[in-house]
C-alpha cells in the first residue's frame, strides 16, 4: 500500500522525507548531507553530465573558500525559477529525504499516506520557497478550452488522484517536459523517481500537488527542517484491475538573498525568491444551485498571490471552464466591493448548466494568469498559471426527501399557508381518516375525524377552515363539512338544497380565492357553481349556471384575476367565470373529450393557468397528453406529448417561482406512477421523475420550503424538495 501513494511529483526547494516506510526522519537525523555548507553544496551539484559552465540553473558567480582552498560556483539570481528538484532528495544530496510514512485507509476508502520531505541541508542561503510535492497520474478528465488533461476518479472509476490537492500545476508533467526538460537539463525536467512506475508515458498534463512548508509567511521551507504531509489518493472501482501508474516531482522555487552568508528568512530574500503564480485558490458558494433543468451558482474565489504583497497585483485574469455545464470559458469579474481581503483578492463569478447535465459531480477548472512568465517553463508553457480544480454538483430538480404512510387514500393535496402543513383527503368510498395532514416537519397529522362518504377539499387559509365535501352525490343532506384547521374538530356542516329535487347536489373539489375569502363549490347534479363566503353556519349560497347536462367537477382559481375555471366533463367543456361579478365571460371547448366519471369519483380534470400569457392547461385524463388554450379568444393552441402509454393524467400544478408546470399521472405498460416537469415557455418536458408507488393524485406545494407533495391513492405521499 505504501507504494501507492508515492505518486506524487514533489515540487521542493530543497527538502526532505522519512527514513523509510514506517516512521519519519527526525530532525537532524538521516540525511546523508549532514551539515553541506551551500558551497559544498554546490560543487557536489556541478558534474559534468550537466554542463561545463552552465550548471543547472545557468550563471554563476565564484566564491573562494580560503579553510578549504576550493573556488566554488553559486548562481547568480536576478530572478526566480522553479525547479524540480525531486533527484536531490533522492540521488545526488541525499537518499533519505524523500521518505513514505505509515499509511491508512480512511472512512471514505481512500488511501492516506504520510510524506516527509526534508532539506538536505544547514545552509539558510538554500531556503526553499512554495515548495511542492506533485502527483502524476494517467487520466481522461479534458479541459478542453485549456487543452490540459488530468485525472478525476470523481467521474472515472478507472483512475486514481489525489483528492486533497492543494492546487493543480502544468508543472514536470512528463507529457510536457520529458526526460530532457526545455534546455536539456534535468532540473527542468520529468524524472523518474525511486518509486515511479509506469511502462509508458504518463498522459496527463495538469497535476495535483501538495504543499510543503514550516512557515506561512511566504511559504518558507527552512534549510534542515522537514515536513510531512499525509497525501489521500482515491482508487478506482477496482484498482486490481487497473494498474497504477504513477510519477512525481519537487518543485522549488528560489532566489539569491540580498545578504549572503547568513541571511534573514525569508526578509532578506526577494519577493521573486516565490513562485510567479498564485500559490493558493479558494472557492466558497455564495449563493444558488444548479439543476439538472438549468439553475445557476455563484460563487467567490480567493486568490493567493505573494506578489499582491508588494502592492500591485499581478493578476492577469482569473477564468473558469466547466465543460460538460456550458461551453465556453468565463473570465471571472473583480468584485470591486470587496477587494483586497487579509491576504487575498475575491473573484466573484456565476455559472449555469446551460447544457443541462444530469443530476452529478462535474469538474471545474479555475484558472488564474499572472502577468510574467516563468523563466525557461514560459518556453514550454508560455503564460504563468496556478489552478484549482473543484467538482460542482448538479442536483435533481426534484429530489424525493421523504415518503408518508398515510392512514388513508389519499387523492387531494392542499397546501395551507397559516399553517404550513399539507392536508390531503381520502378516495370516494374509502373507509379511513377523511382527512390527515403532514406539518413542516413532515410529521402525520391524523386528529381529523371519520366521515361517511368523502370528496375533496378545499382550505381558506384566513379563517383557518378545510372544507370537505361529504355528499358527492349520494343521499345525504350534508355537502360540505367545515374542520378547524388547527384542532380537528368539525365547526359545522353545511347543506346545499337542491333545485330540481335530486337526492343532493353532488358537491366536488371546494376551492377558495384566498383574497376575497369566498368558497366556489361545483354542484354536479345541478349543472351550477355554488359560491359563499367562508366561516359562515349558514351560507347565502350564489349560483352560476354552467349549462344543461354539463356535470361541473374541478374548480381552479387564479387568485391575481380572480377568474374561476370549471370542467364540465358532460360537456366536454370548460367554462370560465368572473369572480367579482359572478359571470360567465367565456367557455372553452376542448379538443380532446373528458371522460366520464359519475360521482362519486374524484374530481378531474386537473387544470392550470398562467395568467402572464393568458394561457389554461387541461389533463387529457386517459389521453395521456396536456391540451392548453388561450382564455381570451376561446382557442386551441397546442398538446403537450407526455410519455406514450400513459394512460390516466390526474394533476396540473404551475410552480410561479419555477416558471414550471408539474403534471402527475400513471403510465402503463409497466405499471408506474410519474411527475413531468414542463417548460411551458418551450412546451417541452424537461424532466420525468418516477413516483414511490403507481397511482398519484393532485399535487399541492409548499412555497416557502420548495416541496411539492404528492399523494397516492395507495396510502402514501411522496415529498419532493423543488430545487
Amino acid at each position: 500500500m505504501a507504494r501507492l501513494l508515492i505518486p506524487l511529483i514533489l515540487l521542493i526547494g530543497f527538502s526532505g522525507i522519512l527514513a523509510c516506510a514506517g516512521s519519519p526522519v527526525e530532525p537532524g537525523t538521516g540525511s546523508q548531507t549532514g551539515n553541506m555548507s551551500s558551497q559544498e553544496l554546490l560543487a557536489q551539484r556541478a558534474s559534468p553530465s550537466m554542463g561545463e559552465n552552465r550548471y543547472l540553473w545557468g550563471y554563476w558567480d565564484m566564491y573562494w573558500d580560503p579553510e578549504t582552498m576550493t573556488l566554488t560556483p553559486v548562481p547568480r539570481r536576478d530572478s526566480q525559477i522553479h525547479l524540480n528538484v525531486r533527484r536531490f532528495l533522492e540521488d545526488t544530496l541525499c537518499q533519505t529525504c524523500l521518505v513514505i510514512g505509515k499509511n491508512e485507509i480512511t472512512p471514505e476508502g481512500y488511501l492516506s499516506v504520510e510524506i516527509d520531505i526534508r532539506h538536505p541541508v544547514d545552509d539558510t542561503v538554500l531556503s526553499g520557497f512554495d515548495v511542492r510535492g506533485i502527483a502524476i497520474f494517467n487520466g481522461s478528465c479534458f479541459f478542453k478550452d485549456f487543452g490540459l488533461l488530468t485525472s478525476n476518479a470523481y467521474i472515472s472509476d478507472t483512475e486514481y488522484m489525489l483528492v486533497n490537492a492543494d492546487g493543480y500545476t502544468e508543472l514536470w508533467s512528463e507529457m510536457q517536459f520529458g526526460n530532457g526538460g526545455p534546455v536539456d537539463r534535468p532540473i527542468f525536467a520529468y524524472q523518474d523517481g525511486t518509486w515511479a512506475y509506469h511502462q509508458q508515458k504518463l498522459n496527463t498534463t495538469l497535476n495535483g500537488f501538495i504543499a510543503h512548508h514550516t512557515n506561512f509567511n511566504r511559504r518558507v521551507f527552512d534549510a534542515d527542517s522537514h515536513v510531512l504531509r499525509d497525501y489521500v489518493i482515491a482508487f478506482p472501482a477496482d484498482p486490481q484491475a487497473i494498474p497504477l501508474e504513477f510519477g512525481y516531482a519537487v518543485d522549488a522555487s528560489w532566489a539569491k538573498p540580498l545578504v549572503d552568508p547568513n541571511p534573514s528568512v525569508p526578509d532578506d530574500f526577494p519577493i521573486n525568491a516565490n513562485s510567479y503564480e498564485a500559490y493558493q485558490i479558494e472557492l466558497q458558494e455564495v449563493e444558488g444551485l444548479l439543476t439538472d433543468t438549468g439553475g445557476s451558482l455563484t460563487f467567490d474565489v480567493q486568490v493567493f498571490d505573494h506578489q499582491d504583497f508588494t502592492g500591485a497585483s499581478t493578476i492577469s485574469n482569473v477564468q473558469v471552464e466547466a465543460p460538460d455545464l456550458f461551453g465556453d470559458v468565463g473570465t471571472m469579474a473583480f468584485d470591486e466591493n470587496l477587494g483586497m481581503v487579509d491576504n487575498h483578492f475575491d473573484y466573484r463569478f456565476t455559472i449555469s448548466n446551460l447544457d443541462e447535465a444530469v443530476p452529478g459531480l462535474y469538474p471545474m477548472l479555475v484558472a488564474v494568469t499572472d502577468t510574467e512568465t516563468i523563466p525557461i517553463a514560459g518556453g514550454v508553457l508560455g503564460e504563468t498559471r496556478a489552478y484549482q480544480v473543484f467538482m460542482v454538483e448538479v442536483h435533481p430538480f426534484l429530489e424525493l426527501v421523504d415518503t408518508v404512510i398515510m392512514g388513508n387514500a389519499p387523492i387531494e393535496a392542499e397546501f395551507s399557508t397559516e399553517t404550513t402543513s399539507c392536508f390531503f383527503s381520502q378516495f370516494p368510498g374509502d373507509t379511513g381518516r377523511a382527512i390527515e395532514g403532514i406539518d413542516s416537519a413532515l410529521e402525520l397529522i391524523d386528529t381529523f375525524p371519520d366521515a361517511i362518504s368523502t370528496g375533496t377539499i378545499g382550505i381558506c387559509s384566513a379563517t383557518e377552515e378545510i372544507y370537505l365535501s361529504t355528499d358527492m352525490g349520494m343521499a345525504s343532506d350534508v355537502a360540505l363539512t367545515v374542520f378547524n384547521i388547527n384542532t380537528g374538530a368539525v365547526k359545522h356542516t353545511i347543506d346545499i338544497p337542491s333545485l330540481f329535487g335530486n337526492p343532493g347536489t353532488g358537491p366536488i373539489d371546494p376551492t377558495c380565492h384566498q383574497t376575497a375569502q369566498v368558497m366556489w363549490v361545483s354542484l354536479y347534479f345541478e349543472n351550477q357553481v355554488g359560491y359563499f363566503s367562508a366561516s359562515q353556519t349558514v351560507p347565502d349560497v350564489g349560483r352560476v349556471d354552467v349549462g344543461s347536462s354539463s356535470g361541473p367537477t374541478t374548480i381552479y382559481i387564479d387568485q391575481q384575476s380572480y377568474t374561476v375555471f370549471t370542467a364540465c366533463e358532460l360537456t366536454d367543456t370548460v367554462w370560465v367565470i368572473n369572480g367579482f361579478s359572478h359571470s360567465v365571460v367565456h367557455t372553452i371547448d376542448l379538443v380532446t373529450p373528458l371522460e366520464s366519471h359519475a360521482p362519486p369519483a374524484p374530481a378531474a380534470p386537473g387544470m392550470a393557468y398562467i395568467n402572464a400569457t393568458d394561457t389554461l392547461y387541461v389533463a387529457t385524463l386517459l389521453a395521456g397528453k396536456l391540451d392548453y388554450y388561450t382564455v381570451s379568444d376561446e382557442s386551441y393552441v397546442g398538446t403537450i406529448e407526455l410519455s406514450t402509454g400513459t394512460h390516466a393524467i390526474l394533476g396540473v400544478l404551475y410552480d410561479p417561482e419555477s416558471g414550471y408546470l408539474f403534471v402527475t399521472g400513471q403510465t402503463t405498460p409497466p405499471l408506474h406512477g410519474l411527475i413531468w416537469v414542463i417548460d411551458p415557455a418551450t412546451d417541452e418536458v424537461i424532466a420525468e421523475i418516477e413516483t414511490s408507488v403507481y397511482n398519484p393524485g393532485f399535487p399541492a406545494i409548499d412555497p416557502d420550503n420548495r416541496r411539492l407533495f404528492v399523494p397516492d391513492v395507495m396510502g402514501y405521499v411522496d415529498v419532493f424538495q423543488i430545487n
